[in-house]
């Protein structure tokens, strides 16, 4: 109740577990919700954080799970080119001027593969958290 942006997205969060456990049935989601509502009961946690490592799990969930390993054509991702997130493949695409850089993918990778008590210990992201969240969020179709 302290944070009403926190409390918004617990309610979201809520709403998208109760109707995509209808459609896609397994245990998965409650521990999903239990590690996201308690992240965000830690101030510490920046929002944003706990938002993309909902989305990415989400994501995975409900069988698009982000391709942080590999480009839309297929080929791995290179750390010395620039990427951006293409809605329509729902994948990363290398662009000149695109906004995602060998640190948005580390992250992501980060977020998308350990439990989000571990993700909270990072230090040093605000500068690319948005770029990181907004790529969870699109990805998640919300």
């Amino acid at each position: 109740m302290e944070d009403y942006d926190r409390m918004q997205f617990a309610y979201t969060a809520i709403k998208l577990v109760a109707r995509a456990s209808e459609m896609v049935d397994g245990p998965d989601w409650y521990d999903i919700l239990a590690e996201t509502l308690a992240g965000l009961d830690v101030h510490s946690i920046q929002l944003d954080i706990v938002q993309t490592w909902f989305y990415l799990r989400y994501s995975a969930l409900m069988g698009y799970e982000l391709s942080l390993w590999h480009d839309i054509s297929g080929d791995k991702l290179s750390p010395d080119q620039t990427y951006h997130y293409d809605a329509v493949e729902q994948g990363l695409k290398m662009a000149s001027s695109g906004e995602l850089t060998a640190e948005h993918i580390k992250l992501l990778r980060l977020i998308a593969t350990r439990p989000l008590k571990v993700i909270a210990q990072i230090s040093g992201v605000n500068e690319i958290m948005s770029a990181c969240s907004s790529v969870a969020r699109e990805h998640a179709s919300i």
